[in-house]
């Protein structure tokens, strides 16, 4: 997270989750230190859930960027699914290395094991 803020990049979570799931994951790993809390795009029974792209729409919007321009960091089926179905620009898939071969089945374009192993050059 630290690359994104320093670099000015705008980033945001789009989550499956509700609102105090959400809200106890900001509190307790400190997010808003990292995240705009006002952008955080969360299961609030307006939208279907994923593989829609409502969520990742929802969150491009917020960020005041097209799907097209947006990167997506996904460990899921449904999410990979989401973020191909909105149009995003990029997805990465995270997990270890015996699931990489699924997640690029799933249609990651790029397979990492942690955040730490992306570069600027990555978004």
């Amino acid at each position: 997270m630290n690359l994104l803020v320093k670099n000015n990049i705008p980033h945001t979570i789009a989550t499956s989750s509700e609102r105090t799931n959400l809200e106890f994951f900001v509190k307790h790993f400190d997010l808003a230190q990292w995240f705009d809390t006002d952008t955080l795009v969360f299961d609030d029974g307006t939208v279907p859930g994923k593989p829609a792209p409502d969520l990742y729409l929802r969150a491009a919007s917020r960020l005041s960027l097209k799907p097209e321009e947006c990167v997506v960091i996904e460990d899921a089926r449904s999410g990979i699914q989401a973020a191909r179905n909105a149009g995003v620009g990029k997805v990465i898939g995270i997990g270890p290395k015996e699931k990489h071969p699924v997640l690029s089945e799933w249609g990651a374009d790029q397979v990492v094991e942690s955040l730490a192993e992306l570069s600027l050059d990555d978004f």
